[in-house]
């Protein structure tokens, strides 16, 4: 059972059910990102309840899962699962998997962590460790070491008039929010997982409003940058960085080591600039990069932004610490 949810010519949602006699079961759902600040997905499915009320269907199964499931539910059924093992052991072995399960759930629980950043973040260092070659592993474990040890970072965050962008260069052209230019990403040693992460990551930014400027050459995705055109604050590398009034961000994106020497996220970063600046009411523009990232930080500086802050981790024998520095302004300066 197929059904699609249009604004004018644009799908917005669709939904792929089983059918089952008198019922049709909750399926593949989708929904664009680009509308996702009005459920479209949710909203399909209260109208496909009332569309197969009409085709003579009796019930709409939502399946197990999902909070909106609960609001959107009239009745739900128990069901039950029967373990039968046929040694002492493996029943012990299953019954100390389930205590684990049960525990590691409560903690997640009470810490109100996602279990799904959770479980990707633990996939993405299993997947970093097999990727590993024996001869660097020795490097690799001294690097974990040294971070628990003592290690320091910095986050610089830069800022930029935005009446002045206006007459910055537009000598590339990029694709704004091109959903397919994502599709062209490709993960070292053609690591599957990862790729779906680095899409996963940008619908989401997609669906929080963001724009996303990208340059494919090929097919290959090249580079990605983001512009959010009115942010309050960001939490760049975990920190929350409280921003003027009428002020966008900017993140410095990714780009393919094939393409480096290629200045492309320069010039992304003067063509987003150039765009946030004709948005009503944007007064500031902020970018954060990595301070060691000095070919950005200098290709920054030389368009003209002005370093505004820097954010600071330092660990110490396991124990983190986080402070922010903010670079004084002259006295007849810009505030």
């Amino acid at each position: 059972h197929a059904t699609v949810l249009k604004v004018g010519d644009e799908v917005v949602a669709s939904h792929l059910g089983v059918c089952n006699r008198d019922s049709v079961s909750v399926g593949l759902i989708t929904h664009s990102p680009f509308h996702a600040g009005n459920s479209p997905g949710k909203l399909l499915l209260l109208m496909l309840a009332e569309e197969l009320s009409r085709e003579g269907y009796k019930y709409f199964d939502l399946t197990p899962g999902g909070e909106y499931k609960e609001r959107f539910g009239d009745a739900q059924d128990i069901a039950h699962v029967l373990y039968v093992y046929f040694s002492g052991f493996t029943a012990r072995r299953q019954r100390f998997q389930f205590g684990v399960r049960n525990s590691v759930k409560a903690v997640v629980q009470a810490g109100r962590i996602d279990p799904g950043d959770l479980w990707r973040g633990l996939r993405a260092s299993f997947r970093r460790l097999a990727n590993l070659r024996p001869k660097r592993l020795p490097e690799a474990a001294g690097r974990l070491i040294g971070g628990f040890l003592w290690c320091k970072r910095e986050y610089r965050v830069y800022r930029y008039p935005a009446a002045k962008a206006r007459d910055l260069p537009d000598d590339l052209v990029f694709h704004r929010d091109s959903v397919r230019d994502l599709l062209g990403y490709e993960a070292p040693a053609g690591d599957g997982a990862e790729e779906r992460e680095f899409f996963r990551t940008g619908l989401n930014r997609l669906e929080e409003g963001a724009h996303v400027y990208t340059l494919c050459e090929g097919g290959k995705l090249l580079h990605a940058g983001w512009l959010w055109e009115r942010r309050s604050n960001f939490r760049p590398d975990g920190y929350r960085v409280q921003l003027p009034p009428n002020s966008a961000w900017l993140d410095d994106g990714y780009t393919n080591p094939r393409a480096s020497g290629r200045r492309l996220d320069v010039l992304s970063i003067s063509k987003r600039m150039r765009d946030a600046s004709f948005v009503d009411g944007t007064e500031w523009l902020f970018i954060g990069v990595r301070a060691d990232n000095h070919p950005l930080r200098e290709g920054l500086e030389k368009i003209g932004l002005q370093h505004y802050a820097s954010l600071f981790t330092s660990v110490r024998l396991g124990f983190k610490r986080r402070w922010t520095v903010t670079v004084p302004r002259p006295a007849n300066g810009p505030g």
